[in-house]
């Protein structure tokens, strides 16, 4: 399927896929008229859609301000698996924002957007998704937050701040502990649409090992599923490959009940009508960390912020992070 130059506001959000050959997979309707694109993993957006439809920018020849731009054994500049919307190298925060189960991180590029102008943000794709289409998804938390750690590190620094949605909301927390182990702590870490483990309740219509149908069935009751996205076939397959590596390494995450708290503020977001993220559970938290802890509910279901194009949650997310600098400055004065 092809698709013809639009006006940018009809394709504001880019989800790609996990295929080898590049090109455009199709394109969906979404929601508030935003339709989302679905490409191949090896597709710019502004080849797909025309040059002035998607602000893009993939950063695949970016260099961490920590690794000097460190070439490997072809001499080629090292791939980063973050897209980021518009790369700084002294921004006020550094903001790494880990996707939900099955989401890349193109998803959150609306966000991106609305977010300070001196905020560097990357987003993460993890393994069988967005620039790592061709790696195997993993089905182990202990060997995504491992490996979200490393891609973090070289990128750490006082500025760095972590969110996560749903799954991204358990990588973020499990990727913090790692940076801190290492002596890289965050100044912020982020949860949203989720609760502390092992606090989660099950879901049973969330279990992988459901057929494809019902699988399909329970994430679309979730929303966040763009309308007619059965008639592109080829994308529901590796899509759903992934979010059942996702579910997998959800259900088998057991964290150590004696670890160390984090040493960071930590924010939690929920939805009053999300029972992932139910408003009178999010204080599950707070055991999290040792140092502040915030909640906020917002209206709305799991994904609630697509709603409004994201605008809610980058207000409330915003301040929170400046908070916590405010309150890092303040115990350094």
């Amino acid at each position: 399927m092809t698709v013809a130059p639009h006006r940018k506001e009809l394709y504001d959000v880019a989800v790609l896929g996990s295929g080898t050959a590049g090109g455009t997979l199709g394109a969906v309707p979404g929601r508030n008229g935003v339709n989302v694109l679905l490409l191949d993993a090896g597709t710019h957006p502004r080849s797909a859609v025309g040059e002035s439809t998607i602000p893009y920018t993939s950063g695949m020849t970016h260099r961490g301000p920590r690794d000097g731009g460190r070439r490997g054994r072809t001499g080629a500049l090292r791939v980063i698996p973050f897209i980021r919307p518009r790369p700084l190298q002294d921004p006020a925060v550094r903001l790494v924002v880990c996707p939900h189960a099955g989401g890349s991180g193109s998803a959150y590029f609306p966000l991106a957007r609305l977010l300070p102008d001196d905020w560097d943000v990357l987003l993460l794709d993890l393994p069988g998704r967005g620039k790592r289409h061709s790696a195997e998804p993993l089905r182990d938390m202990t060997a995504v937050a491992a490996l979200a750690a490393g891609d973090i590190a070289p990128w750490a620094g006082p500025s760095l701040a972590l969110f996560g949605h749903s799954m991204g909301a358990v990588v973020a927390v499990e990727a913090a502990r790692l940076l801190q182990d290492r002596g890289l702590p965050p100044t912020w870490v982020g949860v949203s649409g989720r609760l502390a483990p092992p606090d989660v309740p099950p879901s049973p219509e969330l279990d992988p090992a459901l057929p494809d149908d019902e699988l399909m069935a329970g994430l679309a009751a979730m929303g966040g599923i763009p309308d007619r996205f059965d008639e592109v076939p080829e994308f529901r397959r590796r899509f759903l490959r992934v979010v059942r590596a996702d579910l997998e390494a959800l259900g088998r995450h057991r964290p150590d009940p004696a670890r160390s708290p984090l040493a960071a503020p930590l924010t939690a977001f929920g939805a009053a009508g999300d029972d992932l993220s139910s408003s009178e559970r999010l204080g599950t938290w707070a055991a999290e960390t040792a140092r502040t802890f915030r909640r906020h509910t917002f209206e709305g279901g799991h994904f609630h912020f697509l709603q409004d194009g994201f605008a809610a949650l980058a207000r409330v997310l915003t301040a929170e992070v400046r908070h916590a600098l405010w309150l890092r400055q303040s115990a350094v004065a």
